[in-house]
């Protein structure tokens, strides 16, 4: 196990852990192809969100992290403000 350098802690080593986990995370099971557009990926995400909504009519929180799932969706789609 490689032993951390003195300026590496406590903020460094815990940045650097906190990207690990959430690059661990977000990992997916199979990466697009370079060349695939991510609002396509995007649309099929809400594609299969739009099939769940209708199940979660009377499911109030549930139908809230659906809708910012979806939402974040979009953002990840269209990438940051220019």
């Amino acid at each position: 196990m490689r032993k951390h350098q003195p300026s590496e802690q406590p903020e460094a080593l815990a940045a650097r852990q906190r990207e690990h986990r959430l690059r661990k995370r977000v990992q997916p099971k199979e990466p697009v192809l370079a060349n695939v557009d991510p609002w396509l990926v995007a649309d099929e995400g809400l594609d299969a969100l739009d099939r769940i909504r209708p199940l979660l009519r009377r499911q109030g929180r549930a139908r809230e992290d659906l809708e910012m799932a979806a939402e974040r969706l979009r953002r990840l789609a269209w990438g940051p403000e220019d």
